[in-house]
């Protein structure tokens, strides 16, 4: 079908870009982790029926290596839910809920010294989705592919002993590529903690 070959084609570009940079042998420069959470709306559509919104949220756990200090690669495990629509009109889109990866590029865009020991960094994730749901009151479960970018700004706050705390809020936008809905895809607001790990000092007795 033609949705899902355009599924298989965005996810294969999604994956050559995430790794293409450590295939090219780029040096990791650090890496982070963290905890986020986020809510928004999910719209779907489907003809002859109007678009409806849903409420929508999740959060999990991710991971981050920075290959340079305007690159790195990223990886997000997430719960999230989906709410019923409302039944005007008649109908009701489901809701659903489920877990889903999604692997990204980050590119920061611009470094900003907001004073002697916070930095405000902006920048952009571009990523892949694979989601496993099950609509509510079934058993059926469903698998679908989908991409998103996601703009974000992150404070920078003074290192500690185990590390470098920030603050990250962001709006991810989502598009999904489902089988059952022509029309689907979802917009937010998240927050984020990350720590950056200290690297080890380099030279020196062990």
């Amino acid at each position: 079908m033609p949705r899902k070959t355009i599924a298989i084609a965005a996810a294969v570009l999604l994956c050559v870009s995430l790794l293409g940079p450590a295939a090219l042998g780029a040096a990791p420069q650090g890496f982070s982790t963290g905890l986020r959470a986020g809510g928004g709306i999910e719209l779907a559509g489907s003809d002859p029926f109007p678009v409806k919104a849903q409420a929508a949220g999740g959060g999990g756990l991710y991971a981050e290596l920075q290959l340079n200090r305007w690159l790195g690669l990223g990886l997000a495990a997430q719960a999230h839910f989906t709410a019923p629509s409302d039944l005007s009109g008649g109908f009701q889109y489901r809701g659903h809920w489920g877990a889903d990866l999604r692997p990204y590029l980050s590119v920061r865009w611009t470094e900003h010294s907001a004073s002697e020991n916070l930095e405000l960094v902006a920048g952009n994730l571009l990523g892949a989705i694979a989601r496993y749901d099950r609509y509510l009151q079934t058993f059926r479960y469903f698998f679908y592919m989908g991409m998103y970018v996601e703009p974000y700004l992150e404070l920078h706050f003074p290192g500690g002993a185990g590390g470098r705390h920030s603050l990250v809020t962001s709006m991810p936008l989502d598009l999904y590529f489902r089988r059952d809905l022509p029309l689907s895809a979802a917009a937010g607001l998240a927050v984020a903690w990350k720590l950056y790990l200290r690297r080890p000092p380099t030279g020196g007795a062990p």
